[in-house]
């Protein structure tokens, strides 16, 4: 069952990357490096939850374009410079990057990021949308025909 394992992963990744859903739209595919989030949405916001332990605030960049968040974080390695001989070396460092397609229209003026015990949450209020409008439908006299 072992031989499995790197086929489990490989597979697991495609699924992810090609993950469709009808209330999302469609999840933007995770690089390399992905950055795992959790998005949930009810009547008045759109809530995203990362995990970032060890970045400051400082090294994160969060933007909103066309309906796309876009959430970036570099991870410092610390012990780049080191002499040590490494026998585990398994921590991730670098760029992170991850882009999802919000599921409404954004209230921008009020959202709202904050970083509390590594877990970076965004909170994004939904538009206010106006008031439904009606649209008249208007016939047009079709050439040809006369009217009796």
């Amino acid at each position: 069952m072992n031989w499995l394992v790197p086929y489990n992963r490989m597979f697991s990744s495609m699924r992810r990357a090609m993950e469709l859903s009808p209330d999302w739209d469609f999840m933007v595919p995770m690089e390399d490096n992905p950055l795992a989030i959790n998005v949930s949405e009810d009547e008045d916001e759109v809530i995203v939850v990362t995990a970032l332990p060890g970045v400051t605030e400082e090294d994160i960049d969060i933007q909103v374009n066309d309906n796309r968040l876009t959430i970036s974080a570099e991870i410092k390695d610390e012990y780049e410079e080191s002499e040590k001989e490494w026998q585990i070396k398994e921590l991730r460092y670098g760029q992170l990057r991850r882009t999802v397609i919000l599921p409404t229209e954004i209230d921008l003026e009020n959202t709202d990021a904050e970083m509390e015990n590594g877990l970076l949450t965004i909170t994004l209020p939904k538009a206010e949308s106006g008031p439904l409008q009606k649209i008249a439908v208007k016939a047009k006299e079709l050439l040809g025909v006369e009217e009796a």
